[in-house]
């Protein structure tokens, strides 16, 4: 039988497999590598969140512009996005990124045009809410700068 010596100057026989403490030490390794990335992963997915409902309310922006276009509203407008897809300004209301397979409130959620003084120039905001509620929504008149710059997370809030 052959014998060889051990890092710690242990003479050793043919050895097997793992040792209970080298098991445990792996598993005190994963565990603490998990503890780190998973909520990395989840702030990661909620973020990316936050970006997709901003990018659905430019989208419903751009749709309402096209529209005011067409309208040239006097006065503060409100267009559903049920409104829009109807008549084409939307192929169809934005996926709702929090819900999987749903898309927004087609009655409560909206694009809101505001003609600023006797310029011509017009003010856009959009209010996301989820389909099916009456209380909560992503964001209520966000500014079309906020949406593009980011500087206001879509949280979920009630009017």
């Amino acid at each position: 039988m052959k014998k060889r010596i051990n890092l710690l100057g242990k003479i050793t026989g043919n050895e097997k497999g793992l040792t209970l403490i080298e098991l445990l030490a792996v598993i005190v390794i994963l565990a603490i590598i998990s503890a780190i990335a998973i909520p990395a992963i989840g702030s990661v997915i909620s973020g990316t969140k936050k970006k997709a409902h901003n990018a659905n309310g430019i989208t419903a922006i751009n749709a309402a512009r096209f529209k005011a276009i067409n309208d040239s509203p006097t006065v503060e407008k409100v267009y559903k996005l049920k409104d829009l897809v109807t008549e084409g300004y939307l192929e169809k209301i934005p996926s709702d990124p929090d819900v999987k397979g749903s898309t927004y409130g087609d009655e409560t959620s909206y694009v809101t045009v505001k003609l600023i003084g006797i310029t011509g120039n017009y003010s856009y905001s959009a209010t996301l809410a989820p389909s099916g509620t009456g209380a909560l929504l992503y964001f209520k008149d966000k500014s079309e700068e906020h949406l593009t710059q980011g500087t206001e997370d879509a949280e979920p809030e009630t009017p």
